[in-house]
């Protein structure tokens, strides 16, 4: 009996897994971050942080995850990369400063932000697990203590569950 997967050893019934037919590579296109931009719908921190955890779990050498970042950089995300001196593009770790100091949120529009974290209401059409999400995120970019952000959600929460 040998189908798909399926062998018969020695009167024992064993599944042995055929990696193209189980499960999808690791490697695959839809893992690779996203390329960033720099523009104003696109949160950095976010990108930063998948990016991070991509090359931790790729183990990428330093000069690959440069290599990697550099890549991914378009439009004026790509010009401030290429504008980089040697010195700052020589090691990830000051790509990363130099990447939070010019895409970070400034710190005077906390207060906006604040402001828009406690007026966030769940949307009619919108699922407590999608608001949670958006509060949650919020939350992190405000550095918002956790209790804090369940009273924000508490408070925006429809009356109609």
């Amino acid at each position: 009996m040998d189908k798909v997967g399926l062998e018969n050893t020695a009167s024992t019934l064993s599944w042995t897994p055929k990696s193209s037919i189980e499960s999808p590579s690791l490697s695959e296109p839809a893992l690779t971050p996203t390329p960033f931009t720099g523009g104003d719908k696109t949160n950095a921190t976010e990108w930063h942080t998948y990016f991070t955890r991509y090359i931790t779990f790729k183990q990428l050498s330093e000069t690959a995850t440069i290599t990697l970042f550099a890549l991914l950089m378009h439009g004026p995300a790509n010009t401030s990369f290429t504008g980089l001196t040697d010195e700052e593009r020589s090691s990830y770790k000051a790509v990363c400063e130099q990447f939070k100091k010019k895409y970070s949120p400034a710190a005077i529009t906390l207060w906006r932000r604040t402001s828009d974290f406690w007026a966030t209401e769940e949307q009619p059409a919108q699922s407590v697990k999608e608001y949670y999400s958006e509060m949650c995120r919020k939350g992190q970019e405000i550095e918002a203590i956790d209790h804090m952000v369940q009273y924000a959600i508490m408070h925006g929460l429809c009356t109609n569950l």
